[in-house]
């Protein structure tokens, strides 16, 4: 039972800290989008140099591609870690039930003992 406690306030630690970097990086994506629209608008009124856009682009560009790439991976965690706790649940349920079953069958040995 402490066990079992222990295990899942880690993985719900653990899917917490996950969601919190999620959240993050799915800002990050969107402030990424605004930057390089009034990049573009600056490119367009000769504010930056054709030179300076492409370089300041691709700057935004490679950083946002890296955080989709992250952000695919945090939700396939959270996800797997969500898988994980139901299998914990239904294996912790399982042993509950054996133990139980154990418990009732050594009783009954002992009461049936008892009776003879």
């Amino acid at each position: 039972m402490v066990m079992e406690r222990r295990m899942k306030l880690n993985a719900e630690d653990s899917v917490q800290l996950r969601k919190k970097r999620l959240n993050k990086v799915e800002k990050r994506i969107k402030e990424l989008d605004q930057m390089f629209i009034r990049l573009y608008e600056d490119n367009v009124k000769g504010r930056i140099s054709g030179g300076r856009f492409a370089m300041m682009s691709k700057t935004y560009e490679d950083e946002q591609a890296q955080l989709k790439a992250e952000a695919d991976a945090l939700r396939q965690e959270i996800e797997a870690q969500a898988q994980n706790e139901v299998d914990l649940e239904s294996f912790v349920e399982k042993v509950r039930k054996y133990s139980d079953v154990r418990n009732s069958a050594r009783s009954i040995i002992i009461k049936d003992k008892k009776l003879q």
